[in-house]
């Protein structure tokens, strides 16, 4: 697989029905998300919000009830009319991150990438995202997103015997039992087919993790790897967030192995 397919790879994922109801049904922000926008939300009164990678609009609710003028964006187009439906009077466009020249430089005072969505494109094309959300970024915007990390312990393979369900009452929930069994040879059979297309190097690593059982290939940064990136980007002032919603400390940086993903919180 040459880098440039890893989004067309991705995207197909993203596209499936199934995946856009499972995301339609989330509506609760992620404790780091919670916290975030109780430090920002004072500020967010009339600004203009992008919100990247929108999903079925589990951000959304939270974002327009700060008073902002919101605009949400997917790449997949499932994921742009289940929102539309289910907020028919908010603007969402189908739009792909690598390319937000529809949009004035400038323009939004604050961007969300929420939920690792800035995973599933090539390197290459992250740093073309990055240039794109500063450049649309107003002068004292700020940019909001998660990555995985890279430092976060040993990547559970598929065969691992916790993705089968022990201490599941099959009566009880006999759907979440057997599916939990269906799923157990098909991840196995996605990271045979995956795995493959794997890489690691100084600075990132892309990885068959156990998203979407095994179909999806994931970029992973620690954390002085992903500020150094954003600062050769030009973003400022970074801070980092764990995924229970507390505000890193520079010496907690290299002790983050207990967090699987990390939110950056960037200036423009």
């Amino acid at each position: 697989m040459k880098p440039t397919d890893l989004a067309g790879h991705n995207l197909a994922v993203y596209r499936g029905r199934l995946l856009s109801w499972w995301f339609q049904r989330r509506t609760d922000l992620l404790p780091a998300e919670a916290s975030i926008l109780r430090r920002l939300g004072p500020m967010l009164s009339d600004a203009e919000v992008l919100d990247i990678g929108v999903g079925g609009g589990r951000t959304t609710a939270h974002l327009v009830r700060l008073g902002v003028r919101y605009t949400g964006i997917d790449y997949s187009p499932q994921m742009i009319a289940r929102c539309q439906a289910r907020y028919p009077a908010l603007t969402f466009e189908l739009c792909d991150a690598r390319d937000l020249s529809r949009f004035a430089a400038g323009r939004f005072d604050l961007v969300l990438f929420s939920f690792n969505g800035i995973d599933y494109v090539s390197h290459g094309e992250r740093l073309a995202v990055l240039d794109e959300i500063r450049r649309v970024l107003s002068d004292s915007g700020i940019f909001v997103f998660s990555s995985h990390n890279r430092d976060f312990g040993e990547m559970k393979r598929p065969w691992a015997l916790s993705h089968l369900p022990f201490g599941i009452n099959p009566l009880g929930d006999p759907l979440k039992f057997f599916g939990r069994i269906a799923c157990y040879p098909i991840g196995i059979g996605n990271y045979l087919l995956n795995r493959k297309h794997e890489r690691q190097n100084d600075e990132y690593a892309i990885l068959n993790d156990a998203a979407n059982n095994y179909r999806m290939l994931t970029y992973c940064i620690s954390v002085e790897k992903q500020l150094a990136q954003l600062r050769r980007a030009a973003f400022d002032a970074i801070e980092v967030v764990g995924v229970d919603g507390r505000w890193l400390t520079a010496s907690e940086y290299r002790r983050c192995t207990g967090d699987p993903y990390l939110y950056y919180v960037s200036s423009r």
